[in-house]
C-alpha cells in the first residue's frame, strides 16, 4: 500500500490516456484533488473517444477539452501516486518512477469489490464504458476518503509563493519528518515559507 502522507498528486495512467485515467482525473479534480494523467502508448494530443466523452456527460462531467499525454511528455514528480488500472502498468512504470520519489498503485484496489484489473472499455463492448467509469468513480471517491483525514491533520504552512492559492483552496498536504512543507494545491516546497493563517479570503495577496 502507497504512504499517503507522501501524496502530493494523483496521476492516473494506462495505455492510451483517451478512456480510463483520463475520466479518472476529472473525477479527482471534482474532488477538489490535484490530479494529471497520462498513457503508456498513446499520441500527445489526441482527444478523448466519442463514447468516453458521451458516457462522462451523462455522469456530469465533461472529456471534451481532454487530451492526451505520452509519457516520454510527462513530468513525474516526487509525491505523485501514480494509479494504473493494470498490473502490467505498473511492471511499465517501474523503471521510470525508480528514483523519482514518486508511487505506483492499483487504482482498482480501492473499489469495492476490489478491481485489481480494470479492463480498457476501448477494446469491448460500448455498454461496458459505464461499468469501467462507475469502478473509477467509486475507486477515486474511497481514496478521496482516505486522503482526507491525511489532508485534515496537516500542518497548515505555505509558502510565500503560494499564499493567494490556499487562501481561496484550503487544501493541504502532509509535512513528512524532517522536510519542508508542501501546499497541497500546487505541490510547491519553497525554501521560506509563511505560516499559515486566515487570511481574508479569496484573492488577496500575501
Amino acid at each position: 500500500r502507497p504512504e499517503l502522507g507522501r501524496v502530493r498528486r494523483l496521476v492516473f495512467v494506462c495505455l492510451g490516456n483517451i478512456n480510463r485515467s483520463a475520466y479518472g482525473q476529472v473525477v479527482a479534480e471534482r474532488r477538489g484533488l490535484p490530479a494529471a494523467s497520462f498513457g503508456l502508448s498513446t499520441t500527445t494530443g489526441h482527444a478523448a473517444t466519442p463514447q468516453a466523452i458521451a458516457t462522462a456527460r451523462t455522469l456530469g462531467l465533461d472529456l471534451d477539452a481532454h487530451r492526451a499525454t505520452d509519457m516520454a511528455d510527462f513530468e513525474i514528480r516526487p509525491g505523485d501516486l501514480l494509479l494504473v488500472m493494470e498490473i502490467r502498468h505498473a511492471r511499465l512504470l517501474a523503471p521510470r518512477v525508480a528514483g523519482t520519489g514518486a508511487q505506483i498503485a492499483l487504482l482498482g484496489c480501492w473499489a469495492r469489490p476490489r478491481r485489481p484489473h480494470i479492463h480498457d472499455p476501448h477494446t469491448l463492448d460500448p455498454a461496458y464504458f459505464p461499468t469501467c467509469f462507475a469502478v473509477i468513480d467509486d475507486a477515486v471517491g474511497r481514496l478521496s476518503g482516505a486522503l482526507r483525514p491525511v489532508r485534515a491533520s496537516a500542518t497548515k504552512t505555505t509558502c510565500c509563493t503560494c499564499r493567494p492559492r490556499w487562501q481561496a483552496a484550503r487544501r493541504w498536504s502532509t509535512t513528512p519528518p524532517n522536510s519542508k512543507a508542501c501546499c497541497w494545491t500546487c505541490g510547491c516546497s519553497a525554501a521560506t515559507r509563511r505560516r499559515a493563517s486566515p487570511g481574508p479570503g479569496p484573492g488577496a495577496g500575501p
